[in-house]
């Protein structure tokens, strides 16, 4: 959970800094096409068996979405695999936004602090993070899954504030209290035992 926590809660001011100079729907194509070849690449070298249509209908629902509920119904293939085949739809999706709203790629679009922040999305964002979060969706009760919604923008105000200047008001402090106070009420309240709550330590 921290992992996913973590992880997806520092992809928004990564994205910050890649969107200042790369156009939006290309840099999240680009970074999905990269991150789910390498776990497409990674899983074939495995020898995992080659998905079926029913995995695919699967990866294009479960990948728009992100529900937890939705994700359980898809257990069959291999969660790097879901995780790459979930990455290669959005690719083809955000492609053709993109494409339909006019961005173009460039070369002198991938500046150093674009770049980097790409690079930190498709290793950190998408093939740990995006994998991390699979597997908890089909390992840990549902209640704990589903606090990533409410902890990962948390995570996002903390690195923008510390790295990225941006202002804090208290309006943003007492909503980040009441959502941390909300996600522990949960937690406390969810089963206790197995592979849910280890998975949180």
């Amino acid at each position: 959970m921290l992992a996913v926590y973590i992880l997806w809660g520092s992809t928004a001011p990564a994205i910050k800094i890649a969107v200042q100079s790369i156009p939006p729907f290309d840099m999240a194509a680009l970074r999905f096409l990269i991150a789910g070849g390498i776990l497409w690449c990674w899983v074939r070298l495995r020898r995992e068996p080659l998905p079926t249509v029913r995995d695919w209908r699967g990866a294009a629902i479960t990948g728009t979405t992100l529900l937890t509920l939705i994700q359980r119904r898809y257990p069959a293939t291999h969660f790097l695999q879901m995780s790459s085949m979930q990455m290669l739809v959005g690719f083809v999706e955000l492609s053709v936004l993109g494409a339909l709203s006019g961005e173009r790629l460039s070369l002198a679009e991938f500046t150093p602090a674009a770049t980097a922040a790409l690079a930190f999305l498709i290793v950190f964002g998408s093939i740990v993070g995006f994998s991390a979060f699979i597997w908890l969706t089909r390992n840990v009760e549902t209640v704990l899954a589903s606090t990533y919604s409410y902890v990962n923008p948390i995570v996002a105000i903390v690195i923008s504030v510390l790295l990225l200047h941006e202002p804090l008001t208290w309006h943003t402090l007492l909503g980040a209290t009441l959502i941390l106070a909300g996600v522990a009420l949960m937690i406390r309240l969810a089963p206790r035992g197995g592979a849910g709550f280890a998975a949180l330590k």
